[in-house]
């Protein structure tokens, strides 16, 4: 099983309470998903993220199947909104640095 850092079930779990949140958390993932909406694909990625998250009504396979897009992209697609969502509340120094003198969170403000 793949470890995951310290930080991501932090960001699982205020994604499952939303919009039961505290407001930083609330304008994180609202930030998150207007940023996703600018995206290729954006309409799609949020609704995978409504149906897991939001509305609690499929599991990550199930949603993928909606779309319909495969279980890999539908993971990716997670992965990369919970990522945005620990940047916009600024848990970036606890991510990874991806390209040499960049991390993740650089990459959400291009």
């Amino acid at each position: 099983m793949k470890r995951r850092d310290p930080w991501w079930g932090y960001m699982k779990e205020i994604l499952r309470r939303y919009p039961d949140v505290e407001s930083f958390e609330k304008h994180a993932i609202d930030t998150a998903l207007d940023h996703m909406a600018g995206q290729t694909d954006g309409e799609s990625k949020i609704y995978l993220i409504r149906l897991v998250f939001f509305h609690k009504t499929h599991t990550l396979a199930g949603a993928a199947c909606m779309i319909p897009v495969s279980y890999n992209t539908a993971k990716r697609w997670q992965q990369e909104f919970i990522r945005a969502v620990a940047c916009h509340i600024k848990c970036d120094g606890l991510l990874k640095h991806e390209p040499k003198n960049s991390t993740y969170c650089d990459t959400m403000s291009q």
